[in-house]
């Protein structure tokens, strides 16, 4: 007699669970092989796990029996990534902020930072490419960093310069108001520094002046 080379057995591949309470199994391929054969099981590779080789429950050989029974098993532990926050270009930190978190976990938006006085903050955005906040301001972490980046800048706010006109004996005109500028600037900004010396001098006619 001659040993049946189609005799079949199964490979079944854990994952570890996201709240470290076990495995679940994943993947289960049936394959064949020579009856009385030693086969050993391939490894495969999967996102966001990688094989625990040292992990005793493993079965990564054995010998291929007559009734096809034979059942290899494969552990994966769950990988975890780094979330880290840029704010204005530079690192961002808090107690909270430069986590790791393991794949497949709800990430969850940072609070607002505090930020300086007449800014505005643009809000957090995730920088890392095909990740985005949902309309509840997470994401599920996925099998790589993340990076999360958001901005602050001045506000800024509209002005007007107008003037009022005297007589040549130093006496306001009445309804005598005229516009001398106008425009946007920054917070912050000493509106008198926008006051020019020509703006000072400027006579709409003889004897009236600003």
């Amino acid at each position: 007699w001659t040993p049946n080379t189609n005799t079949e057995y199964t490979v079944k591949y854990y994952q570890q669970n996201l709240e470290d309470d076990g495995y679940t199994l994943a993947d289960e391929e049936k394959t064949t092989g020579t009856t009385g054969v030693t086969v050993t099981a391939d490894v495969k590779n999967y996102p966001g796990f990688t094989y625990d080789a040292d992990n005793t429950e493993n079965v990564v050989s054995g010998e291929v029996t007559a009734d096809g029974k034979l059942v290899l098993k494969l552990y994966y532990t769950r990988n975890s990534y780094k979330v880290s926050y840029e704010l204005n270009g530079s690192s961002y930190s808090t107690d909270s902020t430069e986590k790791t978190y393991k794949y497949g976990a709800t990430v969850t938006k940072e609070a607002d930072p505090t930020i300086p006085e007449g800014n505005s903050f643009s809000g957090w955005t995730v920088e890392t490419e095909g990740v985005n906040f949902d309309d509840a301001g997470q994401f599920t972490m996925p099998a790589k960093d993340v990076t999360v980046v958001g901005t602050y800048a001045a506000n800024s706010h509209t002005y007007t310069i107008k003037g009022h006109l005297r007589d040549a004996d130093g006496k306001d005109i009445e309804n005598s108001e005229v516009k001398l500028d106008e425009g946007s600037q920054v917070y912050g900004l000493e509106l008198s520094t926008l006051i020019t010396d020509p703006m000072k001098g400027q006579r709409t006619e003889e004897g009236k002046n600003y």
